[in-house]
């Protein structure tokens, strides 16, 4: 059987979104003393008790909403929170998301931080440690690993770039 040591040490080998969603089970289990079981599909809007241990999360999520530990989310993201999640298909416009492993979609406002790959544009907002970058930026500011994708305005620090800057402030280490 798993426990919540055993989870600590496991935690320890993952990258940080993964050790951030898996964070999310640890914190359930020693408060709920086993698993969460998933509730299969829930439909925003989710209001202020928040969803957790969903498997697919459709609809917006607006400010004041909380959605932890969800497997596929599908919407749009206006002013909540989205933690600890696998894929997220959508369109940030306010609010954080934190701790997704994929990200597919645009970035036009909010926070994503601790994600593992974004592939889609960012027009504004703020990212911070993000693994891979695949898409334009357009605004916002950037901190990401590797940028696939130009940059045309903004501000971006970036390990590895492959692209063009066409305007904005670009620090690369190596330009690819």
């Amino acid at each position: 059987m798993l426990t919540g040591s055993m989870l600590g040490e496991v935690m320890k080998m993952l990258p940080l979104p993964a050790r951030e969603a898996l964070g999310e089970v640890r914190d359930y289990v020693s408060e709920h003393g086993h698993f969460p079981k998933l509730e299969l599909v829930k439909r925003a809007p989710i209001g202020s008790a928040g969803a957790q241990a969903v498997n697919v999360l459709l609809g917006s999520l607006c400010a004041g909403e909380l959605a932890r530990m969800v497997n596929v989310w599908k919407g749009t993201l206006e002013g909540g929170t989205l933690r600890g999640c696998n894929v997220a298909v959508g369109e940030v416009r306010a609010g954080q998301v934190s701790g997704a492993n994929t990200l597919i979609g645009t970035v036009s406002g909010g926070l994503v931080e601790r994600v593992n790959v974004l592939v889609g544009d960012v027009r504004g907002g703020e990212l911070r440690a993000v693994s891979v970058l695949i898409g334009d930026v357009y605004g916002g500011t950037v901190q990401c690993h590797l940028l696939i994708g130009d940059v045309h305005g903004g501000t971006v620090t970036t390990k590895h770039m492959l692209g063009e800057q066409r305007g904005g402030q670009t620090k690369a280490e190596h330009k690819l």
